[in-house]
């Protein structure tokens, strides 16, 4: 980027905005456990 930042941009098949709040309609469990997962990757791999 310009301002030299890692960073990472993933897309899931089928969720949306709000696909991460298990409160909403909008709830994707699959998409949410898959992003979890590259969460903790990247924050093990950066901090």
């Amino acid at each position: 980027t310009s301002l030299d930042k890692v960073h990472e941009f993933h897309t899931f098949e089928n969720a949306g905005h709000g696909f991460f709040a298990a409160d909403r309609p909008s709830y994707r469990i699959e998409a949410a456990n898959k992003g979890w997962v590259l969460v903790e990757e990247f924050f093990n791999r950066m901090l």
